[in-house]
């Protein structure tokens, strides 16, 4: 519940503050006294299953499971956490998005999904593998099939939201 998600906040505030547990991410902390393996990178997503981070001082780049990516899109600019390899026989690490840093685009072109109670984007992009969430008071006149750029304004940070947007421009029919 909310009192035990507050609780457990406030209690992970005072061990990072003791030192006992560092915080490593928006909401990422690290026990004892290894350090973490951190990096930075651009996500490069492959398909709907994984990403791979880039970045040019890596010998590979970092692969990141769908459910790791913290909500970050392709071409965000985001902090990763590397695991230990499990195995020799890794190709490429893997790991976990802990912050998104910087966000490559705030607008997406793309066909509008109209239902009932909502509507969405499907975004034209085929690294974008997550529709956009938008209002019913969020459309501006835009009618379903047609093509659209979304504004997101709100970003999820996990993995199974979806963005949030509202229309701010029709380009016609899809």
């Amino acid at each position: 519940g909310e009192n035990d998600k507050l609780r457990f906040k406030e209690l992970m505030s005072r061990l990072a503050h003791t030192g006992k547990v560092k915080l490593i991410g928006e909401r990422a902390y690290m026990a004892g006294e290894e350090q973490a393996h951190i990096i930075e990178g651009w996500v490069d997503y492959v398909n709907f299953r994984f990403a791979f981070i880039l970045n040019d001082t890596l010998e590979v780049d970092i692969k990141i499971k769908t459910e790791n990516m913290m909500g970050a899109f392709d071409g965000d600019l985001v902090k990763v956490i590397v695991w230990p390899s499990s195995s020799e026989k890794d190709e490429h690490p893997e790991g976990e998005v802990i912050e998104i840093i910087k966000r490559k685009r705030e607008t997406f072109v793309g066909r509008l999904e109209i239902s009932d109670r909502f509507a969405f984007l499907v975004p034209d992009g085929r690294k974008i593998h997550k529709d956009i969430f938008v209002a019913k008071d969020k459309l501006n006149g835009a009618k379903k099939d047609e093509k659209v750029i979304v504004k997101v304004h709100y970003w999820p940070n996990r993995s199974d939201k979806n963005p949030e947007g509202a229309v701010v421009s029709i380009l016609g029919k899809a």
